[in-house]
């Protein structure tokens, strides 16, 4: 069974209401696109 992807008008939306910012990248994720924050977290936070 096969899935339609989004069309390039949904893509183009997603990327108009996306934050202009540096740390925003937009990726294709199992076939859509997701929006992700670079942020400096760290998980080695054991004191």
């Amino acid at each position: 069974m096969s899935m339609q992807g989004p069309s390039e008008a949904a893509k183009a939306l997603f990327a108009s209401v996306s934050p202009l910012d540096a740390r925003v990248t937009i990726k294709p994720i199992f076939g859509s696109l997701a929006g992700f924050i670079k942020t400096k977290r760290s998980l080695n936070n054991a004191t």
